[in-house]
């Protein structure tokens, strides 16, 4: 049958707790953990949402900050985006998401857009809030 595994497959393949089997695990995680965040399924795609992923690896420096979330304390960095001749991204609209404060973050997104010359239509997510 074809896609099926044979016995003698089975048989050559790595045993549970072996090096070769690490390895290969290793380099499974280390490729999903590079390729995951660029996987949106299908049905999403009318969001056309754009996602900015960084790299994370031994060589590479991060100049960490940090800010609160309730009770959290979240890591973050920042990244430098190209902008056009006139200074803006050039994002044509922001969504504010879901949360329980939205309109005071969409408030709060106008002076931020104005800062950082972001010319974007600003407007809240319709999906709603939920609190769980």
């Amino acid at each position: 049958m074809p896609g099926s595994v044979t016995d003698e497959q089975l048989k050559m393949a790595p045993k549970s707790g072996s090096k070769r089997l690490n390895v290969h695990v290793q380099r499974f995680a280390e490729t999903m953990l590079r390729i995951a965040p660029t996987m949106k399924h299908p049905s999403f795609a009318a969001e056309r949402e754009w996602r900015l992923v960084r790299a994370f690896g031994e060589s590479m420096q991060f100049n960490w900050q940090f800010r609160t979330k309730g009770s959290m304390l979240v890591p973050y960095t920042t990244i430098n985006l190209p902008t056009n001749d006139f200074g803006s991204i050039g994002s044509e609209r922001i969504i504010v998401g879901p949360s329980a404060h939205m309109t005071t973050n969409l408030i709060a997104l106008y002076p931020l857009c104005r800062r950082y010359r972001v010319a974007a239509k600003c407007a809240l997510s319709k999906i709603p809030y939920r609190d769980w």
